[in-house]
Protein backbone atom coordinates (compact mmCIF):
# COMPACT_ATOMS: atom_id res chain seq x y z
CA UNK A 1 0.00 0.00 0.00
CA UNK A 2 1.50 3.27 -1.08
CA UNK A 3 2.05 5.66 1.82
CA UNK A 4 -0.42 3.82 4.05
CA UNK A 5 -0.16 1.26 6.80
CA UNK A 6 -2.88 -0.75 8.50
CA UNK A 7 -2.74 -0.06 12.22
CA UNK A 8 -5.87 -1.94 13.28
CA UNK A 9 -8.21 -4.35 11.52
CA UNK A 10 -11.25 -6.20 12.79
CA UNK A 11 -14.29 -7.73 11.10
CA UNK A 12 -16.14 -4.45 11.68
CA UNK A 13 -13.52 -1.75 11.07
CA UNK A 14 -10.19 -0.78 9.54
CA UNK A 15 -7.81 1.96 10.70
CA UNK A 16 -5.10 3.12 8.34
CA UNK A 17 -2.36 5.72 8.79
CA UNK A 18 -1.06 7.81 5.93
CA UNK A 19 2.67 7.56 6.54
CA UNK A 20 3.59 10.90 4.99
CA UNK A 21 1.06 13.01 6.93
CA UNK A 22 0.33 10.87 9.99
CA UNK A 23 -3.44 11.19 9.58
CA UNK A 24 -5.34 8.12 10.81
CA UNK A 25 -8.47 7.18 8.87
CA UNK A 26 -11.16 4.90 10.30
CA UNK A 27 -13.56 2.91 8.12
CA UNK A 28 -16.53 0.84 9.30
CA UNK A 29 -17.66 -2.25 7.41
CA UNK A 30 -21.42 -2.03 6.85
CA UNK A 31 -23.57 -4.05 4.46
CA UNK A 32 -20.54 -5.28 2.54
CA UNK A 33 -19.04 -1.85 1.95
CA UNK A 34 -16.66 0.58 3.66
CA UNK A 35 -18.11 3.65 5.35
CA UNK A 36 -15.64 6.46 6.15
CA UNK A 37 -15.47 7.46 9.78
CA UNK A 38 -13.48 9.96 11.81
CA UNK A 39 -10.03 11.17 10.81
CA UNK A 40 -7.45 11.75 13.53
CA UNK A 41 -5.08 14.69 13.12
CA UNK A 42 -1.66 13.96 11.70
CA UNK A 43 1.73 15.58 11.96
CA UNK A 44 2.07 16.71 8.36
CA UNK A 45 1.15 20.03 6.81
CA UNK A 46 -1.41 18.52 4.44
CA UNK A 47 -5.14 18.65 4.91
CA UNK A 48 -6.50 15.10 5.37
CA UNK A 49 -8.69 15.66 2.32
CA UNK A 50 -5.54 15.87 0.21
CA UNK A 51 -4.71 12.22 0.90
CA UNK A 52 -8.19 10.80 1.61
CA UNK A 53 -8.70 9.37 -1.89
CA UNK A 54 -5.40 7.47 -1.75
CA UNK A 55 -6.19 6.09 1.70
CA UNK A 56 -9.71 5.07 0.63
CA UNK A 57 -8.31 3.06 -2.29
CA UNK A 58 -5.85 1.35 0.06
CA UNK A 59 -8.63 0.65 2.58
CA UNK A 60 -10.82 -0.97 -0.07
CA UNK A 61 -7.90 -3.08 -1.27
CA UNK A 62 -7.15 -4.21 2.30
CA UNK A 63 -10.83 -4.93 3.04
CA UNK A 64 -11.08 -7.10 -0.09
CA UNK A 65 -7.85 -8.90 0.82
CA UNK A 66 -9.28 -9.70 4.26
CA UNK A 67 -12.66 -10.75 2.79
CA UNK A 68 -14.58 -7.99 4.57
CA UNK A 69 -16.25 -6.65 1.42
Amino acid sequence: MDNTEVIDATDAALRLRHTATGHVFTYRVEAGDLVPGPVEEGHGPKDPGDVAADVHVAAKREARRRGLI
